[in-house]
């Protein structure tokens, strides 16, 4: 495999499509946590995680390994969201999407 295999190429596309979306991903993640209709344990797992990702407490402790202890805490928060947005109501979701997408 070369340097500029169909893997890295991919996944490079992933990344980027990923990055320049964020801003959206978390207009939508706001959105949905600050709508009614979500409910109340998802936004509380959503801060759970949040916190659990702020806080010196860890799993693997980046004392020992800064990179393993790093991926605890991301595994955790990008879980939390998956999760989050899985198990959010779909007409909500939708509707959030439609709005962000047409400038609202």
């Amino acid at each position: 495999m070369g340097l500029f295999s169909n893997n890295r190429v991919f996944g490079s596309l992933t990344l980027i499509k990923f990055v320049w979306h964020l801003p959206r991903f978390l207009k939508l993640y706001w959105r949905l946590f600050c709508d009614s209709r979500v409910p109340f344990y998802l936004k509380s797992l959503l801060v759970a995680a949040l916190v659990y990702f702020a806080s010196p407490i860890d799993l693997i402790p980046e004392i020992f390994n800064p990179l393993l202890g790093l991926s605890d805490d991301l595994a955790v928060l990008l879980l939390a969201f998956k999760f989050f947005m899985y198990k959010a109501p779909r007409e909500v979701v939708t509707e959030h999407v439609r709005k962000i997408e047409a400038g609202k």
